[in-house]
């Protein structure tokens, strides 16, 4: 009888034992879970490198020299970049006038820091296109952010660059540059921003 109760007791103390441990490992497993949750909210924070992007925050007025087809044109236009909720992704519009055919193009972009690649993201279209653009680069002095990117057309392969270069907290330039096979670029286009706040006499 005794041997029994003390097989009974034993029995218990080892099923309270396994118990106990599974408690443990749930446990851990839910630290560990919360840990890598915290760690991936963290890194969805926008952090120093993401707010590099300031730059572009705010209202502009620009100049533009472009060309299109061989020739020369000057184009004026007005941009506005305002950050999204959240302040990851900063998103821009721009109402532009002075191309040939288009009374008024409308362009949308959007930028953010991916901090998977270390890379800078700007992806970009407009109204008289269906296609979107994605170039991506990396701040090459504390001035100057450079993107780069490609996409193929009439059967052949463009690629992209665009260089932003700070003048001043309320101006700075864009140069957009294109090649055929990604080592000799030649200039498309180079726009001068200046914020709206200035006098617009100050593009003229």
């Amino acid at each position: 009888m005794m041997a029994r109760h003390e097989h009974v007791r034993q029995s218990t103390a080892r099923r309270h034992s396994k118990r106990l441990i599974r408690m443990s490992i749930a446990a851990v497993l839910v630290i560990v879970g919360n840990l890598l949750l915290s760690a991936q909210l963290a890194q969805m924070k926008p952090g120093a490198e993401t707010q590099r992007l300031n730059f572009l925050q705010g209202a502009w007025l620009t100049e533009e020299s472009q060309t299109i087809a061989g020739n020369r044109h000057h184009v004026r236009s007005t941009s506005t970049y305002e950050w999204l909720p959240g302040d990851l992704w900063l998103r821009g519009t721009t109402s532009m006038t002075g191309l040939p055919g288009i009374e008024t193009l409308h362009a949308w972009a959007q930028f953010t820091y991916d901090p998977r690649s270390h890379e800078y993201v700007m992806v970009h279209t407009d109204n008289q296109s269906a296609l979107v653009f994605e170039s991506r680069g990396r701040w090459t002095d504390k001035n100057t952010l450079v993107l780069e990117g490609s996409h193929p057309w009439e059967g052949r392969t463009v690629h992209r660059r665009t260089v932003f270069a700070l003048v001043s907290d309320d101006e700075f330039t864009r140069e957009y540059l294109t090649s055929a096979d990604g080592a000799t670029y030649s200039r498309r286009s180079l726009t001068r921003y200046v914020r709206r706040v200035q006098a617009a006499s100050e593009l003229m």
